[in-house]
């Protein structure tokens, strides 16, 4: 029986939002892999228990938590500190637990790639955001910078989709260090989590209302929240008594966007269409499956998006959808969804009513979109291409003595 190396996960991740749910999956799907794990948080947190459940070993190392895009004199203070008396720290700390991989798990983390150089360990960055490209996108030259540097930290970049590999290897990474994996989605455990019951104040709403509508995602510009609610006066004029929920949290005031103001505007212009009947803010939420089954068409209006997991969750839920043609959504929803020209608030409005209105065209849509999600982000398979590349990359340093195998 082959060895399973011992890996180290940075994962500076308090919440079950799209990278914390991506690592879990991975070694859920391979507990073999879990059991010689050490997964890193910044902060003593609820998702810390659950990679406990699995058999991860837990670990609360205060260096890494993530650079943030924050232009102030604390957030330039601290990111100095963690890489130099930090990272003093984190080589201390890895030298006591001789991981022979190291994995960050976000690409606004440079500690543990640094760390890795200096303790000839090898290290895999895993890019979660296509926002390089929407944030840096006008500065080329610094984006290809950024990007190589990312690259040259790491043996591998893993990608978490082809859509966000494209533009990491035009942005200036090596082709040759680029791998996809995507997103494990597992149909079953979606199907039976949507079985949970909705809050009842929420469930009568749900059922005095047509059509509903569901938009997920944190309350930012990059999600595009403003774009769907300029849409709704349409939808209102036909269905006066529809339904759209916003589900996601706010965020902070600082960074490089302001998530707090947006909030502030976006519902300002609810009241301004006098749509506050139909539009309700959920903020963060735990019963998305259960909702995603209560609804009637799912909606994301991001303006960039480097996968877009609960697309795929809406269609194995039997939701159909309607996107922007925006990042990797029109890779990952398929067949499954009615794509409209990124930022086409018209076009978006026309095709929900579309949707809505044609019965047939919801049921072709769950239909060939859910047998897409199915058949490309299989949990068991995407985990098993995870943690192959995980033994092929400790391989490469052979002192390591592993044996390539399959898991």
């Amino acid at each position: 029986m082959c060895r399973i190396p011992r890996v180290v996960f940075l994962n500076p991740w308090d919440r079950f939002i799209g990278p914390n749910r991506y690592l879990f999956e991975m070694l859920r799907h391979t507990p073999e892999l879990a059991r010689h794990s050490i997964v890193v948080f910044h902060e003593a947190n609820g998702a810390a228990n659950e990679y406990e459940t699995i058999g991860c070993t837990v670990m609360i190392w205060p260096e890494i938590t993530p650079i943030r895009a924050q232009w102030t004199l604390n957030n330039l203070l601290g990111i100095f500190q963690r890489h130099t008396v930090g990272l003093v720290r984190i080589i201390k700390q890895l030298k006591a637990v001789q991981p022979e991989l190291i994995i960050s798990n976000t690409e606004n983390l440079w500690i543990g790639g640094i760390a890795s150089k200096v303790l000839g360990i090898p290290h895999l960055q895993i890019f979660h955001a296509i926002t390089i490209a929407y944030r840096l996108g006008n500065w080329p030259k610094l984006m290809k910078v950024y990007l190589r540097i990312m690259g040259i930290l790491g043996e591998k970049v893993i990608s978490v989709s082809n859509t966000l590999q494209k533009a990491l290897i035009s942005g200036g990474v090596s082709q040759a260090r680029v791998v996809t994996i995507p997103n494990p989605i597992t149909p079953e455990q979606a199907q039976n989590a949507s079985k949970r019951p909705l809050p009842s104040h929420l469930k009568e709403m749900l059922e005095n209302c047509r059509p509903v509508i569901l938009n997920v995602g944190k309350i930012s510009p990059m999600k595009g929240q403003d774009q769907l609610i300029e849409a709704l006066p349409q939808i209102h004029k036909a269905y006066p008594r529809f339904l759209c929920l916003f589900a996601g949290g706010v965020g902070s005031s600082s960074g490089w966007d302001n998530t707090v103001g947006f909030s502030e505007r976006i519902k300002e212009r609810v009241r301004d269409l006098h749509l506050e009947e139909n539009v309700v803010f959920l903020d963060e939420i735990d019963f998305l499956p259960a909702l995603l089954r209560s609804v009637d068409i799912y909606v994301q209006t991001s303006r960039t998006e480097s996968f877009g997991r609960v697309v795929a969750e809406a269609l194995i839920n039997g939701i159909p959808v309607v996107t922007f043609d925006a990042g990797a959504l029109a890779e990952v929803a398929g067949p499954g969804a009615i794509l409209v020209k990124a930022g086409d608030v018209k076009g978006l409005a026309e095709a929900m009513l579309r949707l809505v209105e044609n019965t047939g065209l919801r049921k072709r849509l769950v239909s060939e979109g859910s047998r897409h999600v199915a058949q490309l982000y299989d949990a068991h398979r995407v985990a098993q291409k995870f943690i192959q590349l995980v033994t092929a990359t400790v391989n490469s340093h052979k002192s390591s003595g592993i044996v390539k195998c399959a898991a």
